[in-house]
């Protein structure tokens, strides 16, 4: 007969429920930690992104910004901590959300289609139904008109690849050619975008190159390779981004000072839960 088993003991307990990384796992996490650039920082992100908002904004001036990241690194949580700085500066950010069967984003108002806005509609405005009938090229073509009357809001767009489809050298033509010229155009009319994706080899180099700021989170070293040319990134910015945390990530600036060596996290009061 099987002997008695006694209660283990709580040391024991607390061994069995310790996860133990698998040995390849922690070879490359012991990897990344000795691969890691010297001189970096972490920092908290509130202040450069208050930063980055009130460099464009208090001139009147459009923010064109991408966010890149790999999937469940923080890009969404990111925008929801974004947001709530944005609508201390803008009349509305509308938020095009075709990406899962629920809304991601904290907002204050739904509308299924931009004919259900009234004047009484403002902060984040999630425009949410299934399917779609609402485009990124509709809430371009409103947050243009708007700026024309002095009014400055935000398109922000999850994911580009809603836009663009399978060929982002069709962006700058046809269909996305309304977006394309928020892009390049809606800054001096105080009308701002933001775009999302996960692979920078499916963005458009209109984006690529036109966007004053580039919000990175973890991305592979090859997805990476994409964006290091057109982004300008250097060797370190390369580094330290295939190995951030999820919720972290650094900011490049174009036609500033490219990285500040900070990995910046995004505060977890504003994390999504799926």
């Amino acid at each position: 007969m099987p002997r008695k088993l006694g209660r283990p003991k709580e040391r024991d307990v607390r061994e069995l429920r310790r996860p133990v990384a698998a040995p390849e796992r922690r070879e490359e996490a012991q990897g990344e930690a000795q691969a890691r650039p010297s001189g970096i920082r972490h920092a908290h992100a509130r202040e450069a992104v208050e930063k980055m908002i009130r460099y464009t904004l208090a001139q009147h001036e459009g923010l064109r910004l991408l966010v890149l990241g790999d999937s469940r690194q923080g890009k969404s949580t990111f925008m929801n901590f974004l947001n709530s700085m944005l609508t201390a500066h803008v009349a509305a950010v509308f938020v095009h959300d075709a990406k899962y069967q629920v809304p991601q984003y904290r907002y204050d108002f739904k509308v299924r289609n931009l004919d259900e806005l009234t004047p009484e509609h403002g902060g984040v405005i999630e425009v949410f139904d299934r399917p779609m009938t609402t485009t990124p090229n509709d809430i371009a073509d409103l947050v243009c008109a708007l700026g024309l009357q002095k009014t400055m809001t935000v398109c922000e767009v999850d994911e580009v690849m809603s836009v663009v489809g399978d060929n982002s050298r069709a962006f700058a033509g046809g269909e996305s050619s309304r977006l394309a010229f928020l892009y390049k155009q809606g800054g001096g009319m105080g009308a701002s975008v933001v775009v999302l994706a996960q692979l920078p080899q499916n963005v458009p180099v209109t984006i690529l190159t036109l966007s004053q700021f580039v919000v990175i989170h973890r991305l592979s070293s090859k997805a990476l390779a994409y964006c290091e040319k057109d982004c300008d990134l250097s060797d370190d910015a390369m580094t330290v981004a295939a190995s951030l945390e999820p919720g972290q990530f650094i900011i490049h600036e174009r036609g500033g000072d490219p990285w500040d060596r900070t990995i910046y996290t995004t505060p977890r009061e504003f994390i999504v839960n799926r």
